[in-house]
């Protein structure tokens, strides 16, 4: 997968979240090897502007992730929480982290891209 728009790719578990952007492009649902998301925790930091000891799974808390700083997305995997995953009517999920991948030439997307299984189109 190539960088998004702007430079900037993030992902989502929510495909609600998503679709309330509209880029003009499709929206893709991916399968991943297991141990995908502790592998980009592993090089992961957390947006600044974040809210400490929510979780994104059992085995790792993401407060304990350091703040994002300029320049991340060349090593880094960003960990960004977005509770309101729908604006009308308003959906809550206060588990809903999204990942930034970085940039074209980031760790974070080349480790997104070496474990994609399969994908599939859910959206144009």
């Amino acid at each position: 997968m190539p960088a998004g728009h702007n430079s900037e790719t993030f992902i989502s578990p929510s495909s609600l979240y998503v679709q309330k952007y509209d880029y003009g492009g499709v929206t893709l649902e991916f399968k991943l090897n297991p141990g995908t998301t502790n592998e980009l925790m592993n090089i992961g930091v957390k947006s600044k502007k974040q809210i400490s000891g929510i979780m994104v799974n059992p085995n790792y808390n993401y407060s304990k992730l350091p703040n994002d700083f300029k320049g991340w997305g060349n090593n880094h995997a960003m960990f960004k929480l977005e509770k309101t995953i729908q604006k009308n009517p308003i959906i809550k999920d206060p588990y809903n982290v999204n990942i930034g991948l970085g940039s074209e030439e980031g760790k974070a997307l080349s480790i997104f891209n070496d474990n994609i299984i399969d994908y599939k189109v859910i959206g144009e």
